[in-house]
Formats: C-alpha cells, structure tokens, sequence
C-alpha cells in the first residue's frame, strides 16, 4: 500500500516502472489482457470488480477482440449501483 509513482522503486533500480496487469472477460468467455503502468489510483482494484471498457474489433459481429481504449473499474455500493473505483 506504500506504492507512489515518484518513489517507484524498480523505476529507480532499472528504469522500468511496475506495471499493472488486468485481464478482463464478458459473460461469453471472451476476455482480454491489458497492461498499464502502475499508478496509487490503481492500488484499489481486486479481483472479481466489475469494469466497462471501450473495446475494438475487427468485425461488426465482435467475434474476435482487437484491442481496448480505455477502461473503468467499478465497485459496487449499497442499492446496486455502481461507482468508479
């Protein structure tokens, strides 16, 4: 819980910072990997959060994933709605 991207330990080391790696999935089985560097406004996100993301595809059938623009991890709150984690 200590992480900051100033004080980015193996960015310091090696040049490299720590990256944050997600795999999401819809109802089908069809998922997609995305990595990002990491960031304190990511410490928040565990496994099993919903999420919402602009996804690309190659055909109009989205038979296959293509990439993803963006993404926004949710977290659910009492009544059923839903907030921006």
């Amino acid at each position: 819980d200590g992480y900051t991207m100033a004080t980015d330990e193996l960015e310091s080391g090696i040049g490299l910072p720590w990256k944050l790696r997600l795999r999401l999935s819809d109802e089908t089985g069809r998922g997609m990997q995305v990595h990002s560097r990491m960031s304190e406004e990511y410490l928040g996100v565990r496994p099993g959060m919903s999420a919402v993301g602009v996804l690309l595809s190659t055909s109009r059938e989205f038979g296959e994933l293509a990439g993803m623009t963006d993404f926004c991890v949710l977290e659910e709150v009492a009544g059923g709605e839903a907030v921006e984690a």
